[in-house]
């Protein structure tokens, strides 16, 4: 399988994305992964159990769009399969990143949605007419990731670029790698001010 033209262009992007979320403390730990879609299907993304928080020549692969390596050394995230549930729900996706956060486990504990209405960051994520309001879904963090992949395809709304797995973080797409570090920034936002908002909101412990 020869590489399509879009390669050295989509390889960029994993690696200019990987360094951005890096840079704000959202690849820890060897978590999270990153991938672009190319002209022909394949996919550019992160090797596994690498640390994304420091660039590397070796950690990225070429994968058919079967899922096969065509080229890189080590292996996909098992998460791999998840980014191809997005791509195939969302035909205008062309980036998926994943990272784990304090804020987006803490929000997504207990509810099926993360809602928030009429705000301006919604405007990031493509909905900024005055009133909106904007569910992401929650999803159970599957042990298996097949099974796993099937509820993301059938739970994802196309037009709320992201979905969120309980105690673990958040998918967020886009067309392009640049899309995607906006709808990221945009949630990892809303999910901190969620989370003050909904302690602002509750009882006093102090004694009256």
């Amino acid at each position: 399988m020869s590489r399509p033209s879009s390669f050295q262009a989509g390889a960029a992007a994993v690696t200019a994305l990987k360094a951005r979320l890096a840079a704000a403390g959202w690849l820890r730990a060897t978590s999270g992964n990153v991938s672009v879609r190319l002209d022909d299907e394949s996919l550019v993304i992160t090797v596994s159990g690498t640390d994304k928080q420091v660039a590397r020549d070796d950690d990225l692969l070429w994968l058919g769009p079967t899922g096969t390596i065509q080229s890189g050394t080590g292996r996909p995230s098992a998460e791999t399969v998840i980014h191809q549930a997005v791509y195939a729900a969302v035909p205008e996706a062309g980036a998926v990143a994943h990272v784990h956060t304090v804020f987006n486990n803490l929000v997504g504990q207990h509810e099926d949605f993360v809602t928030v209405t009429d705000h301006e960051m919604l405007k990031a994520l493509g909905h900024g007419d005055e009133g909106v309001s904007l569910s992401l879904p929650v999803l159970p963090n599957l042990a298996d990731l097949n099974r796993l992949a099937g509820v993301v395809a059938r739970r994802l709304d196309p037009a709320v670029p992201g979905i969120l797995l309980r105690r673990h973080g958040l998918y967020a797409w886009g067309p392009d790698a640049a899309a995607v570090l906006r709808h990221v920034e945009a949630w990892e936002f809303l999910f901190e001010w969620v989370y003050y908002r909904d302690l602002a909101r509750m009882p006093s412990c102090a004694a009256p």
